[in-house]
């Protein structure tokens, strides 16, 4: 099989085109469409060089670990911790202790970082009541070891769901209270003092709020008074290192100012006891189509098939229909649970449906049960 020499023209275009028009330049530099495991190599590189454009580095790393060209459905490294981040939070909420225990360890194994900082948010997000487990947490993630993060993760799965922080944390970033937010000038002294005064508790989260959105977290730390517990540096450290969604660094705040009041349920937890040589990881093959909604990779093609069908649907509509109809849906004990206003009538018309697109995207666009059988792209490297 010929090897063909990259030219200046030819880094010029692929840093330039999407993945379909690269498929097709391939295809002219060689007509019987194979391509040697170092043509993938070279062409990686040459990507790096436009600081990882959107899809076209994990589709050439999947090339390469594959050997051939990827199709246009790929998963790649990050849609698999992506996947799995899903998982581990959409059988928490159901209270499913043994596939949130197997979907974590998968988690971890792909990426130990991000499975930590997410299981921080899904504690003060779906199950406040089991803040206390944020004491277990190494103040250096790198010393979280396997062991310990199934015991959180059976913790935190197996106690009661509380949501009572969300209601609150969507006025703040996207309800009534966001001017409120945007216009308040943060009295550092003020929240010292009344930091802990339940009459005030609404106000001090919102200059709170302020303060990490304007990255002035230096001061978070001394309204806090430097405490030094174990959950609300947890909390505070989390703010500080950035969160995806603005509203995940509300509920942190809220978590730790609740905490440091004793306002939650489960006073003096424990870890229950897991051999982490019995847990067996969940294989893609394995995961709920319910994991896999708009927030993951799978299931934004899912979402785009659907609505290129139904048209007459509005995207936002879509999302909150299914967010609130099935993501978020909580089982097992409920001591609060928070869901805005939404279709039903929709949502019992589409969830058969979309049930059949996802699952039709998982095992027939991304073929999950030929990604287990392949050796080469079980563990994809970060």
């Amino acid at each position: 099989m010929r090897n063909f020499v990259m030219t200046v023209n030819d880094m010029e275009y692929l840093l330039q085109k999407t993945i379909p028009q690269i498929q097709q330049k391939l295809r002219d530099l060689d007509k019987i469409e194979k391509i040697t495991v170092e043509d993938m190599k070279d062409l990686l590189r040459v990507e790096k060089m436009a600081k990882n454009r959107s899809g076209i580095v994990g589709w050439l790393t999947v090339g390469v670990m594959s050997g051939k060209l990827p199709g246009e459905y790929f998963l790649d490294y990050q849609a698999r911790v992506g996947a799995y981040k899903s998982a581990v939070q959409k059988y928490i909420r159901r209270s499913n202790v043994e596939k949130a225990v197997k979907a974590a360890r998968v988690l971890y194994e792909l990426s130990k970082i991000q499975a930590i900082r997410r299981m921080k948010i899904i504690v003060v997000e779906d199950a406040f009541t089991a803040v206390e487990v944020l004491k277990f947490f190494p103040q250096n993630e790198q010393d979280m070891s396997l062991k310990l993060f199934l015991q959180i993760t059976a913790a935190i799965a197996g106690s009661p769901k509380d949501k009572s922080l969300c209601s609150f944390g969507w006025e703040l970033t996207d309800g009534p209270l966001a001017p409120r937010v945007a216009e308040v000038t943060p009295d550092i002294e003020w929240m010292k003092a009344n930091l802990l005064n339940k009459e005030e508790y609404r106000e001090v989260v919102i200059q709170l709020f302020k303060l990490c959105k304007t990255k002035r977290f230096a001061d978070i730390y001394e309204v806090f008074h430097y405490d030094q517990n174990e959950v609300v540096r947890q909390c505070l450290d989390r703010v500080a290192g950035g969160t995806f969604w603005e509203s995940d660094s509300a509920l942190l705040l809220m978590a730790a100012i609740r905490f440091k009041a004793g306002d939650y349920l489960l006073k003096d937890l424990q870890l229950p006891p897991i051999d982490e040589n019995e847990v067996q990881g969940l294989p893609l093959t394995g995961l709920d189509w319910y994991t896999l909604d708009f927030h993951t990779h799978i299931g934004r093609v899912a979402e785009r098939f659907f609505l290129a069908k139904h048209r007459e649907i509005p995207q936002k509509t879509l999302q909150s229909t299914w967010f609130h109809g099935e993501s978020a849906k909580l089982d097992g004990e409920i001591i609060a649970d928070w869901v805005q206003p939404y279709d039903k009538q929709l949502w019992a018309r589409i969830k058969d449906e979309i049930k059949r697109t996802v699952e039709d995207v998982m095992f027939k666009k991304f073929q999950f049960r030929e990604i287990e059988e392949s050796e080469a792209l079980k563990w994809p490297p970060s």
